[in-house]
């Protein structure tokens, strides 16, 4: 019994000391570790820039007109006046177009289209240039028709423009008469006296009625009605007295 018990006391004293041998080799690693991590030079960090903060912004009056001119509590408030700029009216509608009865080029004198306002109405020789009614004659050839109305340019083909039918007033005063007995009618005032009208782009001239109460030679405002024969009647025009 005394062998076992000494041989356990030798055991646990040889676990002892092997216990405390591990300990110390524990202690003088740490120690080691220790003054490692003390003899290691510290790297000295730059000096960071020194930046000033802003300076503070001045204070303005302006920077506190939203304060003023909207109003906490109601937001339909709105200092700028909504001016009500209203429509320009309607253009008022394009009249009817001449009635287009020919055209023909006269020599050096250019195109002339013969025109008039309404269907019984008499035709007129019209140039480029010169006005017939509301409108004025732009250009012309056998295909297509140019006027200027309202500042604005309308053209058409001749084949689209309202031509007239209808029978000179004399054969329709004719016409209506027919088997009645002849009534003499009671001669036409005439109409009163008027001369050149406006100038035309050819060499001068002016416009001319055959019914403007002057004859063919008569020299007006320095001009002389000169009278010519188109397929269509007789025309006329105001030539200068140079001439």
């Amino acid at each position: 019994m005394n062998k076992k018990l000494w041989a356990l006391n030798l055991l646990l004293a040889a676990a002892a000391a092997y216990g405390g041998v591990q300990l110390r080799k524990e202690w003088r690693a740490a120690k080691d570790r220790e003054a490692a991590e003390l003899s290691k030079k510290l790297k000295t960090p730059p000096t960071p820039i020194f930046r000033p903060l802003p300076a503070d912004q001045p204070v303005l009056a302006a920077n506190y007109a939203p304060v003023a001119q909207k109003f906490l509590f109601d937001r339909e408030r709105n200092p700028n006046v909504v001016v009500e700029v209203k429509a320009p009216p309607p253009p008022p509608p394009m009249p009817a177009l001449p009635i287009y009865r020919g055209m023909m080029q006269i020599g050096s004198r250019g195109p002339v289209a013969f025109l008039s306002l309404t269907p019984d109405g008499a035709h007129q020789a019209i140039h480029p240039g010169e006005p017939i009614g509301p409108f004025k004659l732009v250009a012309v050839n056998a295909e297509e028709i140019t006027f200027e109305w309202n500042g604005e340019k309308v053209t058409k083909r001749v084949d689209e423009l309202p031509r007239s039918t209808a029978p000179p007033p004399e054969a329709q005063a004719a016409a209506d008469t027919r088997g009645q007995a002849a009534v003499p009618a009671a001669p036409p005032a005439a109409p009163p006296p008027t001369g050149p009208g406006a100038v035309t782009p050819f060499g001068g001239e002016r416009t001319c009625s055959m019914t403007d109460g002057h004859n063919e030679g008569d020299v007006v405002d320095g001009y002389k009605k000169v009278v010519f024969t188109t397929p269509f009647g007789k025309n006329c025009t105001y030539q200068p007295v140079s001439k």
